[in-house]
């Protein structure tokens, strides 16, 4: 017995001084998981440092017999208040990042962190119940027992386990990551070994035991999106429509380059199938390419143990799910593999990536394979037509991975021919000053500048606004927040109340213009932006749509310029921190004003400050609503920081096109 109380506090003792120092390490971390867990922002700060202090007190209070009992008194307290904290996210389908050893190991909640808490608690709990007369030998007393020789080898002994310790570890990352190598060059052999006399999902070899029978039941998955929302192939196929499950990885190139065609397919097809990627690794290894590919379902594995189940040893790799929920497809692996799975689910020709087109006036590949041949653009050049350039443009931007190429190829065509809202025509034949402003917009968009920019203007709501270097360009997600913001109004006007409504932070003036064009009932509005330069471009917009008599642009920060309290106030505020450059695109942080992107060091500075200020200065009325659009990431703090203030608040939230919540409404 006395060895084994001293065994279990010098387990606990060195988790408890493992944790304490990685957390202390990485103070802003756990700050970060602590408002993740429910603690109010205010609090987190200091708890923040006092929780890894208390770790380190309760591992230094366990080794000397005298203090060993009320060492594990406390641990036991502690890993209970971490039972409950987390069995109480999981309850409510919530996996927060524990943070539990700092940088050390970071991962979701989930059940093995419950288990792994109550295992330590049941440690902590033995030395409580057995070690409260005597909890064992002190290490040195121990130590003082046993000769030199014996101590000797216990202290080799110990050097010897951390070491093959390590060295397995160590082992087992290799082994784990020269294995994924090793199926990936199996795949892309497996591909290259194809013949035109193979199916269309091509890429398979009979011979390798690989993929699910087609015609048995798919194994059944519950994942994590993006934002910890468990997601279950339940879920996905509740949809009524076909499912393919591409399987990928953030580190495999192959996968990474077929990207922005999966968006694609969701995007042209989202009425004939559902697209789910399930890959590994964290959520922020996914969050930019997410947002720069617009994929709604990206779910992460812990290690592949989904792919495991559907024989998927390679990535990229793909099955079809048919919607009564059994195997349609033999595992796709490869992307032309997976192009030919989707083609087919689709009804279509097998798809594959566009080749270069013809070079036009001698610019591309064939001009550039003579280096000693000499072309005159203007001497006995053909004329290219509007369809020529469409694929020239569709192509060279595809290879720059935009998701919307031929789009923004038609947007740039339209602008450069002087269309406005005429259809293109695809015989029509460019002038040699038409083809030459085409591509040096082409060549701009090419090196990241948005097509915005280029071409002056982007629609919102439907509607056709001027934009510049000087504003952010309103995105389509926005749309959510307009149209949060005309429910509000319109549930008022219905109840009788005319409301009094204002935008903080207005930049274009897109919200609010397409507000007061969509409900002429309201007689005036306030737009305030802290830019001059941005209230001159809401200005030009409240001309464009005839509303500039209507609209009160005010200049100031924050609510500061309302002169009157109002009943709807909407704000799209930066909501990024400063050091989270790496989860927009280089596009943007290149080209759009900072002061609309980032929001103070960590992202709430400005929405804080947007809070208390609102509230000091009484700009809202009773049973005034709040709309915010919000980081889906932040979600909770916010909730938190908010409730601190208006504690009687009503909180809740909207989806975008995404599937994360962005819109946050407030009922007071």
């Amino acid at each position: 017995m006395q060895l084994t109380l001293l065994t279990a506090r010098v387990l606990l003792a060195a988790v408890f001084a493992v944790a304490g120092l990685a957390k202390l390490a990485d103070r802003a971390g756990s700050r970060q998981a602590l408002v993740d867990f429910g603690v109010p922002v205010l609090l987190a700060r200091p708890f923040a440092s006092l929780l890894p202090l208390a770790e380190l007190a309760m591992a230094m209070a366990l080794i000397p017999p005298v203090s060993a009992w009320w060492g594990a008194l406390g641990a036991l307290v502690l890993l209970l208040l971490f039972v409950v904290a987390i069995g109480y996210n999981l309850a409510r389908g919530r996996q927060p990042d524990c943070h539990c050893f700092g940088q050390v190991h970071s991962a979701p909640a989930g059940w093995s962190t419950l288990i792994r808490n109550l295992v330590l608690a049941a440690l902590a709990g033995f030395v409580v119940g057995f070690g409260r007369i005597d909890s064992g030998p002190g290490v040195l007393d121990w130590l003082s027992a046993v000769t030199i020789a014996q101590r000797l080898e216990l202290l080799a002994g110990v050097i010897v386990l951390v070491l093959v310790v390590l060295e397995g570890w160590v082992i087992l990352q290799v082994l784990r990551q020269q294995g994924r190598l090793l199926l990936r060059l199996e795949a892309l052999e497996s591909g290259a070994a194809s013949t035109p006399s193979l199916p269309a999902v091509a890429g398979t070899r009979p011979d390798t035991p690989v993929g699910v029978p087609i015609g048995t039941p798919a194994p059944i998955f519950g994942l994590p999106n993006l934002t910890g929302e468990t997601i279950t192939l339940d879920a996905l196929r509740a949809l009524g429509k076909p499912v393919v499950l591409i399987f990928s990885d953030p580190n495999c190139g192959p996968c990474m380059a077929l990207l922005p065609e999966v968006a694609l397919w969701q995007h042209d097809y989202a009425d004939k199938l559902t697209l789910a990627l399930l890959s590994c690794g964290t959520s922020e290894a996914h969050r930019a390419k997410s947002s720069e590919n617009g994929i709604p379902y990206i779910l992460l594995q812990k290690d592949r143990e989904i792919s495991e189940k559907y024989r998927a040893p390679g990535t990229p790799s793909a099955v079809l799910i048919r919607s009564n929920g059994t195997i349609g497809s033999p595992l796709a692996q490869g992307a032309d593999a997976i192009r030919g799975l989707v083609a087919g689910v689709v009804g279509l020709p097998v798809l594959h990536p566009k080749p270069p087109v013809a070079p036009i006036n001698g610019k591309g590949p064939e001009a550039s394979s003579s280096p000693h041949k000499q072309v005159d653009p203007t001497v006995g050049a053909r004329t290219i037509t509007v369809g020529d350039a469409l694929e020239q443009g569709t192509y060279a931007l595809g290879r720059k991975r935009h998701m919307d190429a031929r789009v923004i190829t038609q947007i740039l065509l339209v602008h450069v021919l002087g269309l406005g809202q005429q259809m293109l025509d695809m015989q029509e034949e460019l002038s040699l000053t038409q083809e030459r402003e085409f591509l040096r917009l082409l060549e701009r968009c090419e090196d990241g500048e948005p097509v915005a920019y280029l071409v002056g203007h982007t629609e919102f709501f439907g509607r056709d606004f001027l934009v510049d270097k000087r504003v952010w360009i309103p995105r389509r997600h926005t749309e959510r927040l307009a149209e949060g913001a005309i429910s509000a109004v319109r549930h008022m006007l219905h109840a009788g109340r005319i409301p009094l409504v204002a935008e903080i932070g207005t930049g274009s003036g897109a919200i609010t213009t397409t507000l007061a064009l969509e409900e002429p009932r309201l007689p005036y509005l306030y737009a305030t932006d802290l830019s001059a330069d941005a209230l001159e471009v809401a200005h030009l917009n409240c001309q464009r749509h005839g509303v500039e008599q209507r609209i009160h642009l005010l200049p100031g920060d924050l609510v500061a310029p309302l002169p009157e309290p109002v009943d709807i106030l909407i704000a799209n505020l930066p909501y990024l921190g400063t050091n989270e450059s790496d989860v927009v695109t280089p596009a943007v942080e290149a080209n759009e004003p900072h002061l609309a992107l980032f929001g103070g060091p960590n992202g709430l500075e400005l929405l804080q400050r947007f809070f208390v200020e609102a509230q000091q200065m009484r700009v809202l009325k009773d049973k005034a609503v709040l709309l915010l659009e919000i980081d889906f990431r932040r979600r909770e703090t916010l909730t938190a920081l908010l409730h601190e203030i208006w504690p009687q608040a009503t909180v809740a939230f909207s989806k975008d096109c995404m599937g994360v919540d962005r819109v946050m409404q407030v009922f007071l």
